[in-house]
């Protein structure tokens, strides 16, 4: 019996066995010797001529204007706030207002880099996850809240019986 007869397969469901690694990350992970002696040699393995970029990759790395960008965005907060603390004696509503346009402003510039431009996708991503999610109702709701209330009062119930049974056995042992 070998692993592509039909005993091992559930041929109804579509279950099949999962495709080989690659071999470039076979040879990666599971090194082969160079020579038979050479069980655990790791370097027997060439090392791979080009990596793939990766998300994880680019992550760290960030251009100078996507930095300069970011450092603009947070020199125009800090103004913003130093702007809105020595103008106190002037209108609150006037000041909250220029240091909301203040704060607009440099989201959008923040927005305009790779890390703001990822921070967006996540954001979205967020949100499509957020409308899959499929809501309680309202019935459910109050059953849960009713169950987990009675249950808080049960095991409070009991844990005040326990206490007054080891204060009872305490006193009787103490005298």
């Amino acid at each position: 019996l070998n692993w592509q007869s039909s005993g091992l397969q559930n041929r109804r469901l579509g279950v099949r066995f999962p495709p080989g690694l690659p071999s470039s990350l076979r040879h990666a992970l599971f090194p082969t010797p160079s020579h038979p002696t050479e069980v655990g040699f790791v370097g027997a393995c060439k090392p791979a001529t080009h990596m793939n970029p990766t998300k994880f990759e680019s992550q760290t790395t960030t251009s100078r204007t996507d930095l300069y960008k970011l450092l603009a965005a947070g020199a125009i907060i800090l103004v913003a706030l130093v702007v809105f603390y020595v103008f106190a004696n002037q209108s609150l509503l006037v000041r909250v207002i220029l240091l909301l346009i203040a704060s607009g402003v440099a989201v959008v510039i923040a927005l305009k880099t790779e890390p703001g431009a990822e921070t967006m996708e996540f954001i979205r991503g967020a949100r499509s996850e957020l409308r899959k999610v499929v809501w309680p109702t309202r019935a459910e709701t109050t059953q849960t809240t009713l169950i987990v209330i009675a249950m808080v009062v049960i095991m409070g119930l009991l844990l005040w019986l326990l206490d007054v049974l080891l204060l009872w056995l305490v006193r009787l042992i103490t005298g």
